[in-house]
């Protein structure tokens, strides 16, 4: 007899007849370990979409070929606590802060104590008092003379990362806002610290750099990385860091009630972009695949002195050094810091677009260009 009656199924193989049962019950292609990964996975990848093209050259221990992503998606997605997000946010791009590694490399960590409503960090600066007349050379210096146990240089870079935990309104899916300052040092720059850099984050307390204490829904930390020639061309190594986190929403996304309530609403749907390795020993990061998310846009800003009076003045941009022109490269919407300044036996008189202070602020959405003005006394 062969044939099938129902779910049993008949085989008649050298004279006996076999039956079997089939069962055309559907078979979850994801383990739930495979679903547990993949409700982590949408909160790494959103904090790296809001911040991520500012954290590409933070991943100094990288393989060899690895991308920036692979290693900052590999380091986190073990860490505690994890965050499980349900499939509605994540499909409405939520993003959960957590102390997460944002940077990796060989240079010491910077390390943190909190004290008096500050985060004391093991930056010292002497005897400085950072306040409204520091100059950028007084701290450059006084950073690089007390901390023989980091190993400052001048012109290595300080920066500071800074992330805010939102929730959108009727839908209440979480979101961030992220900022990152630059401080190259340089004993040079007689800009003020807290004119360029700002105040948050530029403090002193006890002889070391500090920050204020986190309000809830913040998170930051300092990234020390410097530029070495190398025999294969630049080199930029990095301290490791992860963020430090005041956010009381990770009590709705962190721990198992949280983990059961993802499971649930991500059912076992085979995962979209997170596939085995051909070994089958452990997971690897494919594409992203199609986003309706649009990619940040990067605008460059040049400023220059005018051709008519190039040896009247310099500009500067930011933190950088004086000079005769300059470009930066930024996201769109990102606000950088200019300064007009005259040399001795002149005058500032005005930028191109009209604008008359000698420093200001220029919120770039375009690619532009402005020049300087100076005239002789």
């Amino acid at each position: 007899m062969d044939g099938r009656v129902g779910n049993i199924i008949y085989s008649n193989i050298h004279g006996r007849t076999f039956a079997r049962v089939y069962n055309n019950a559907s078979r979850s292609n994801d383990s739930e370990g495979q679903v547990s990964t993949k409700s982590m996975w949408g909160n790494l990848v959103q904090l790296w979409k809001v911040s991520g093209r500012s954290l590409r050259s933070n991943f100094e221990t990288k393989l060899e070929r690895q991308s920036d992503f692979n290693a900052f998606m590999k380091v986190n997605m073990s860490l505690e606590p994890a965050v499980y997000l349900p499939k509605n946010v994540s499909q409405q791009k939520g993003c959960v802060l957590n102390s997460l590694i944002i940077a990796d490399g060989t240079l010491d960590e910077i390390e943190y104590t909190e004290s008096n409503g500050a985060y004391l960090t093991n930056i010292l600066v002497g005897d400085l008092t950072i306040d409204a007349n520091t100059t950028i050379a007084q701290l450059s210096a006084a950073i690089i003379t007390n901390n023989g146990h980091l190993m400052f240089q001048e012109d290595d870079q300080l920066t500071l990362y800074k992330y805010h935990q939102l929730v959108r309104s009727g839908t209440g899916v979480p979101y961030l806002k992220y900022a990152y300052c630059d401080f190259t040092l340089n004993v040079e720059n007689e800009g003020k610290v807290w004119d360029v850099l700002g105040r948050d984050g530029f403090e002193s307390q006890n002889g070391r750099l500090c920050k204020r204490a986190l309000a809830d829904g913040y998170g930051y930390t300092y990234v020390h990385s410097r530029k070495e020639k190398t025999s294969d061309g630049a080199k930029i190594r990095t301290s490791h860091a992860r963020l430090i986190v005041n956010n009381s929403l990770l009590d709705t996304y962190t721990g198992e009630e949280a983990r059961q309530r993802a499971l649930e609403s991500w059912g076992a749907k085979t995962p979209d972009v997170i596939v085995p390795n051909a070994d089958g020993s452990s997971y690897s990061y494919g594409d992203l695949g199609d986003d309706d998310t649009p990619e940040p846009t990067s605008v460059t800003l040049t400023v220059s002195v005018s051709d008519t009076c190039t040896t009247l003045g310099n500009i500067q941009v930011g933190t950088r050094e004086a000079a005769k022109t300059d470009s930066v490269t930024v996201e769109s919407g990102s606000s950088i810091h200019v300064k007009a300044i005259a040399l001795s036996g002149n005058r500032f008189a005005g930028w191109s677009d009209g604008d008359t202070n000698a420093e200001r602020d220029i919120t770039v959405t375009v690619t532009k260009s402005i020049t300087a003005n100076f005239v002789e006394d």
